[in-house]
């Protein structure tokens, strides 16, 4: 029987974004299988979805070939997972995709991005434009799943946790039971302008003046090394480090909210239903088309009458040009940031009761 193939291996965010993708292609071709090709870190994060009927891992950390396996390995683990009738390949840019598809005889193949590989082979595009379309990624990648007649009416991105990994994290940390925890991801150093840590330090300073929160702080022991954390009764890091990337989802699900940048933590908080804020800078319209995407997110950016990157909307930034970073910590107040955080957990509690 003819299957249909996803393709993403790599980064976090992008694999949860694409989540949409799987119910389109499960919704209107029920009789199909559906197989997504994607690296055994991503694997972990969408393991649970209803709509994935096989999920191929690759030892997969990019495209170099000293990365990731040779292209005949590739083109024989789809051998023995297809025959395929679609394939929708999300990851831009790499035209031996093309290529390996057109070798096993795909017949219908959309992309994220342009090659001239696919031109060659008739394989459908759905062009970027640097953004300027301000769609959300989300929303561009279901135009890739249009492109071969897949289609869903709910277009929020989705992840599931198993109740019983759920069990697991909080018999391991029982304070994720307790209300009033705000995880607040302060590591993100992306090719985007991000708050520097400093800057997030001072943010939870002031938002724990509030005796309802406590920040748990997340990422890694080596970022944690390079930052100052303050020495408050409600500022923890007893997460940090501690966790895989499925221990890591399951812990987001206790969350009340979550708070960071541009980064695939902030994507899977959005997309698991967690009250999430993230805080953006507006270069490229980054922020439309990378926000977190959830029923009870938020993007805050930085207004265009205070951005301080010369040619933010339309590039290069100066700043970026100059300094290689630009620490938008200057644009958001704590009493701002308090007042957004308020309003998302009250929506969320509202629509929970």
């Amino acid at each position: 029987m003819l299957s249909n193939l996803i393709i993403r291996p790599e980064k976090l965010g992008d694999i949860v974004v694409s989540t949409p993708l799987f119910r389109a292609f499960k919704e209107s071709f029920p009789d199909q299988q559906l197989h997504l090709l994607t690296d055994e870190a991503s694997a972990s994060v969408i393991e649970h979805d209803p709509y994935l009927d096989r999920i191929i891992t690759l030892p997969w950390r990019g495209a170099k070939r000293s990365a990731r396996p040779s292209l005949r390995e590739i083109r024989s683990l789809l051998k023995q997972n297809g025959p395929y009738e679609r394939a929708a390949i999300l990851y831009a840019n790499w035209e031996p995709w093309n290529w390996l598809l057109w070798s096993l005889g795909v017949r219908h193949v959309a992309q994220i991005g342009g090659t001239v590989s696919a031109k060659l082979l008739g394989h459908s595009c759905v062009l970027r434009k640097g953004y300027i379309s301000a769609k959300h990624m989300s929303d561009l990648l279901l135009d890739v799943a249009g492109q071969l007649g897949a289609a869903t009416q709910e277009k929020l991105p989705r992840l599931y946790v198993a109740e019983e990994e759920r069990t697991r994290i909080s018999t391991r940390f029982p304070f994720l039971l307790n209300p009033g925890k705000i995880f607040v991801h302060p590591f993100c150093l992306t090719a985007m302008a991000n708050l520097s840590p400093a800057a997030y330090m001072k943010l939870c300073t002031g938002i724990v003046e509030n005796p309802a929160y406590h920040i748990y702080l997340i990422g890694t022991a080596r970022e944690l090394a390079h930052i100052e954390v303050p020495k408050h009764p409600r500022i923890s890091t007893s997460l940090v480090g501690q966790l895989s990337i499925s221990e890591l989802m399951a812990a987001l699900s206790f969350s009340d909210l979550v708070m960071g940048g541009s980064s695939g933590i902030v994507h899977m908080a959005a997309a698991l239903g967690v009250p999430t804020l993230g805080l953006y800078c507006p270069y490229a319209h980054h922020h439309e088309a990378w926000g977190p995407s959830g029923p009870y997110s938020k993007t805050l950016t930085v207004p265009l009458s205070q951005c301080r990157r010369e040619g933010a909307l339309t590039g290069p930034c100066q700043a970026a040009k100059d300094s290689g970073f630009c620490d938008i910590g200057f644009a958001f107040t704590v009493e701002q940031i308090l007042r957004e955080i308020s309003a998302l957990i009250k929506m969320h509690e509202r629509k929970a009761s």
